[in-house]
């Protein structure tokens, strides 16, 4: 996978979710950065992301930066719009979260590789003047 588009007519992320991991294995180390303008669905497709792990209550962490919840797998959510993230925060917050199997997820952070043995990618949610979001999925 190396580039995915995505119209979506609600505000159910579920099937777009389990559309972007289907293309990796259940051990892969993932790490997806989400952009857009707020009120965009950032949070609501991370939502959608955890609980294709069983993880059912992820909220907007902008309060805490760091919410991390066990389902199958280790879902961290970082929501860095109250904040500028930063290399010593990731190393000193985020970093002792990852466990193998892991997916990370941070909002409002620009693309960058993290981890050399993680899969990244980029998401950008983009709202319509019809209000559906485009949604751009690419491998880092």
């Amino acid at each position: 996978m190396n580039c995915l588009s995505f119209i979506n007519y609600t505000d159910d992320y579920s099937c777009i979710a389990k559309d972007i991991l289907c293309n990796f294995s259940e051990n892969d180390k993932l790490i997806i950065f989400l952009n857009g303008n707020m009120g965009a669905g950032k949070t609501s497709l991370c939502n959608a992301f955890g609980n294709v792990f069983n993880v059912f209550d992820l909220c907007s962490s902008s309060y805490g930066l760091v919410n991390f919840k066990q389902g199958s797998r280790s879902v961290i959510h970082s929501d860095f719009y109250r904040n500028t993230f930063s290399h010593d925060f990731f190393d000193e917050e985020v970093l002792p979260l990852l466990h193998p199997s892991f997916l990370l997820l941070m909002e409002w952070v620009p693309p960058i590789q993290l981890i050399r043995e993680a899969v990244h990618l980029s998401i950008t949610i983009r709202v319509n003047d019809d209000q559906n979001r485009v949604i751009q999925v690419s491998k880092i």
